[in-house]
């Protein structure tokens, strides 16, 4: 059996598990290839309305996969615990490529490394054909492949490379430069920073310049396996709390000297999460902060001169751990 992964949305957060869990049933896995400016914008689109980036990118991802596997499996999540929600769009993603792009081979259920297998809908996994001991065990093989990948993430800030070292590398060419060696929280939501078409090249760009990087994945270990909360309360959105739990923490331990927000343009998560992040960071602890609302445009050259505009500005202010305080 051969199995499609759209290489886009959670595949940035949840890829090497689902990999290595259809991998250990013995299933043929293809992953789509990497998004550039000359797919996207050379494929007819087959949708109307307006859509955030990610979503566009996630139907050509799964339109490439329709004819080349059996099934193409997208995930139905729309909470990973109690009460904390994924992007809605996200959850309604499996309906969506059934009755807007009419694909009628996707395999969709609940397959999550924090998931019991009691909560499966036996339905729906029916078109596997696998018992149930045989896929119990893949499960505890795929949640080993994750523990594996959530520990590598620990050290890289490229979270397309994390994911991919369980696959292809996501970055653009580095650009020469350097702005004094700044050390910059790159936040955003794992499909934003993993995937070089949807984020412009800014990682490779801040690395290029000199700057020392850090991401979510770094700073808030634990990944999507913990209930991230603000001031006591449990942050609503999974995927924003790992942001803010990241720039909470760089803060707390006096690591970064400026913040850089890349967030998709027409995104109703970030649309909450932005004015947090900029909150704490301009009325809280007058620390720096740039967002970098991003979209379909090929043309980088206006993000990478505000990218540099900002570096530039951080250079000329006193470096004392947590912006200018």
């Amino acid at each position: 059996m051969r199995i499609g992964l759209p290489r886009c949305l959670l595949y940035f957060a949840l890829g090497p598990f689902w990999r290595a869990f259809f991998r250990a049933l013995g299933c043929e896995i293809l992953v789509s290839t990497p998004m550039t400016p000359r797919r996207f914008c050379g494929t007819p689109k087959r949708h109307q309305g307006d859509i955030c980036l990610p979503i566009e990118c996630a139907f050509l991802h799964a339109e490439a996969l329709r004819e080349q596997v059996d099934w193409i499996f997208v995930p139905r999540l729309n909470r990973l615990h109690r009460d904390i929600y994924v992007c809605p769009a996200c959850a309604g993603l499996p309906d969506l490529l059934r009755n807007v792009l009419e694909i009628p081979n996707v395999l969709s259920f609940n397959l999550t490394p924090f998931a019991a297998m009691d909560g499966w809908d036996r339905a729906r996994l029916k078109p596997l054909g696998f018992g149930r001991s045989k896929m119990r065990h893949a499960v505890e093989v795929a949640r080993g492949a994750y523990a594996r990948f959530v520990a590598a993430t620990r050290s890289t800030p490229s979270v397309g490379e994390a994911v991919d070292a369980f696959g292809q590398v996501q970055g653009a060419g580095r650009v020469a430069g350097n702005r004094g060696g700044s050390r910059i929280l790159l936040l955003g939501m794992p499909y934003v920073l993993g995937d070089a078409f949807i984020n412009k090249g800014v990682p490779a760009l801040l690395q290029g310049l000199g700057c020392g990087l850090s991401t979510p994945s770094m700073l808030a270990p634990e990944g999507l396996g913990k209930e991230y909360r603000l001031e006591g309360y449990l942050m609503y959105w999974t995927l924003g709390g790992m942001s803010i739990a990241a720039l909470l923490r760089a803060i707390r331990e006096k690591a970064v000297d400026g913040v850089v927000y890349c967030s998709s343009f027409a995104c109703g998560v970030d649309s909450c999460i932005v004015p947090i992040v900029q909150s704490i960071c301009r009325r809280v602890y007058d620390l720096p902060c740039l967002v970098l609302v991003l979209d379909e445009h090929a043309e980088n050259t206006h993000i990478n001169v505000r990218v540099e505009a900002f570096l530039d500005g951080l250079a000329s202010l006193p470096r004392k751990g947590i912006g200018r305080q």
